[in-house]
């Protein structure tokens, strides 16, 4: 509404971000499919193929005044605000003698919301993606006799997007500048290279007293003299603002087959037995990141001795990597060499693949005398086997395997995992009574038992029935016990860190007591000293668990349906459902263990917080809450449903 529209520019405004007016018209669709059949040798055959394309085109959030920021909204208030990076146009520079950024001349002046307004990282993304998609397939059959039908189902997809995000840059990592810097401005100099914010000296860690020792505890050995290691405590964040949005290129691959036969065995007995194999390939190109190793060489740079400019250390090292070195002080005027050395891109191939085969026999017993006294009807059966494989492979580049890529929360870890399972099951429908002295009484039962390579064996069961006394009620009722093991992707997909937290009591001015935090690994040194994140971006580590145990479901129904025969065409349906679910697969909110470890003292949720060097959770990738898949939640859901039909097929339901 108007109310809600004016607090979103309310918010722009008073951030100072830019906003759309007017009118957009984006996001468009081009869809087309087409299907063909035909029948052949007399009906006995039949084949169908379907293809088709579709188009989506990009959305972003910065074509709308609701998405031109990250919107917050105040707790104890209708207001809205716009969230922001530290990691800045303008950078942000933490020492130990205060946190700057770059006034006028290259200086530096203390770092807040006017001499550093932060980032405006909302207007990059996507509402929606650009996706392009290919689609194609084929279904046949064909009936040599009663007894052999075989046929066959082949299906493929081929998809492609492209996700964007706002633009690298140095994330807080590296945690010195030398002193000799020649970018660095005489101010500047003097402000970070004051004795207090030096690297501080190790004389007891090595027999050299020059050798310099880093915050992180990054060892630099001496044996030059002490101005070789004339370096400063300096944590920058400064926005790639030159480079442009990262860029995810993004490719789904699926192919699938079916090849069975199926049949009569004989007028009581039907068989199916298939092979279905299906793999998707997922490969991923990143482009725009920072290299973290190449920020470390880029921003340790020197005067070359012969020539008098600018060059990196490695260089003169004899490291030949192609280093250039990096002004992050040239707002808009950077060298494009040295963002070409920056920039580097990362590739990911992802591949999941199953192979099912499956047999089973459906009967009916009455053909064979095998029924109840009183019902009309014989036993129907169904028994089969089935051997189930999954397996999934991830293999990053060297780069993602050394989380080299700034702001991507740290390393991406190759895996290669699978697991297969071997099962038996049976089915039955069983009449017990049919149309003497009640109307009906059947009963169904069934049971699976499933054998794991994981060492996980699992029984599922079901029994259920139908009474009815005369043809106007029908009672039912019934018990299931479900069991789901975990997938492919639960157990094995790669663990790594990555940006998923909002908040941490513990940072900037504290929300939460000493005590409280030092529940969470925060020192006493620590507390009231550790940097916020003005993005509200912690990192958590996310992924697989190898460890996971089924779910485990118990389901409970209890129903009646009701057709009068004094109201004809008139029918009514009421079911209770009682669903519990034990050991759910699901992966903890960091918020929430940041939360509850404060407020309850959990160790076993205390124990997931892990802190860097400086405390944080996002300063580096040492810094994080554990959010890997676990059997951790239980749920129970209780419901009824109620439905009628009258003869003029009127419908309600509930």
């Amino acid at each position: 509404n108007n109310d809600a529209g004016s607090r979103v520019t309310d918010a722009l405004d008073a951030a100072g971000f830019p906003y759309p007016t007017g009118n957009v018209v984006d996001g468009g669709t081009f869809d087309i499919t087409g299907v063909i059949g035909a029948g052949f040798d007399d009906g006995r055959g039949h084949v169908t193929a379907y293809a088709g394309y579709r188009k989506i085109n990009q959305a972003l959030q910065r074509d709308r005044d609701y998405g031109a920021c990250s919107l917050a909204a105040a707790s104890d208030t209708d207001a809205f605000s716009c969230s922001g990076s530290g990691t800045s146009r303008l950078g942000t520079f933490i020492t130990k003698v205060g946190n700057f950024t770059v006034g006028p001349n290259r200086t530096f002046v203390p770092s807040n919301g006017t001499t550093n307004p932060p980032f405006n990282f909302g207007p990059y993304n996507h509402f929606q993606r650009p996706d392009e998609r290919y689609v194609l397939g084929a279904f046949a059959n064909y009936e040599i006799s009663t007894a052999v039908e075989p046929y066959l189902e082949v299906m493929f997809m081929d998809d492609r997007t492209e996700a964007q995000i706002a633009p690298s840059g140095i994330f807080f990592n590296t945690g010195f500048v030398n002193c000799d810097n020649p970018f660095l401005s005489p101010q500047q100099r003097s402000v970070i290279c004051a004795p207090e914010n030096l690297v501080g000296f190790d004389e007891t860690a090595v027999d050299d007293p020059t050798t310099a020792v880093d915050e992180r505890g990054t060892v630099f050995p001496g044996g030059a003299g002490v101005g070789d290691f004339n370096r400063a405590v300096f944590y920058p964040g400064r926005r790639n603002v030159e480079g442009g949005g990262r860029v995810s290129d993004i490719q789904h691959t699926d192919f699938r087959i079916v090849g069975g036969v199926r049949g009569d065995l004989s007028p009581a007995w039907y068989y199916d037995a298939y092979y279905q194999f299906g793999r998707v390939t997922n490969p991923s190109i990143s482009r725009n990141d920072f290299s973290v190793q190449r920020i470390g060489r880029a921003l340790d740079v020197v005067t070359d001795p012969a020539t008098g400019n600018p060059v990196c250390r490695s260089v003169l090292q004899g490291i030949a990597d192609g280093c250039v070195p990096y002004d992050f002080f040239a707002f808009g005027s950077v060298d494009a060499a040295a963002l070409g050395y920056l920039q580097t891109p990362a590739i990911t191939i992802g591949r999941t693949e199953e192979s099912v085969f499956n047999a089973s026999i459906t009967g009916d017993l009455g053909q064979h005398g095998v029924r109840f006294p009183w019902a009309n009807d014989g036993i129907g059966v169904n028994v089969g086997t089935e051997y189930r494989k999954e397996s999934l492979s991830f293999l990053p580049d060297r780069a993602s395997q050394e989380g080299d890529l700034a702001g991507s929360g740290g390393a991406s870890t190759p895996i290669s995992g699978s697991f297969d399972v071997k099962e038996v099951f049976g089915e039955a429908r069983i009449p017990i009574v049919q149309d003497t002295f009640i109307e009906e009484l059947l009963l169904e039962v069934g049971y699976r038992f499933s054998d794991y390579s994981t060492g996980i064996t699992t029984d599922t069961y079901k029994i259920q029935g139908e009474f009815a006394p005369t043809r106007d009620i029908r009672l039912r009722g019934g018990y299931n016990r479900a069991v789901r093991a975990p997938n492919v992707v639960e157990l094995f997909s790669p663990q790594n860190v990555v940006l998923v937290g909002t908040f941490d009591p513990c940072d900037g001015v504290p929300d939460a007591t000493q005590a409280q935090c030092a529940l969470t690994g925060v020192t006493a040194a620590q507390y009231g000293n550790i940097p916020e994140n003005p993005a509200a971006q912690y990192n958590g580590l996310v992924g697989g668990n190898p460890e996971l145990d089924p779910e485990v479901a118990d389901t409970y129904t209890v129903g009646v349906v009701l057709t009068p025969r004094f109201l004809p065409g008139f029918a009514a349906t009421v079911d209770y459902f009682d669903i519990s679910l034990d050991g759910a697969i699901s992966a903890l909110n960091p918020d929430v263990t940041i939360e509850e470890c404060i407020d309850t003292g959990d160790p076993l949720l205390c124990s997931l917080i892990n802190r860097d060097a400086r405390g944080s959770l996002w300063i580096s990738p040492a810094g994080f809450v554990e959010a890997t898949n676990q059997n951790i939640a239980s749920r129970r859901r209780v419901s009824t449903s109620t439905s009628a039909t009258t003869p003029s097929s009127a419908r309600w339901a509930r």
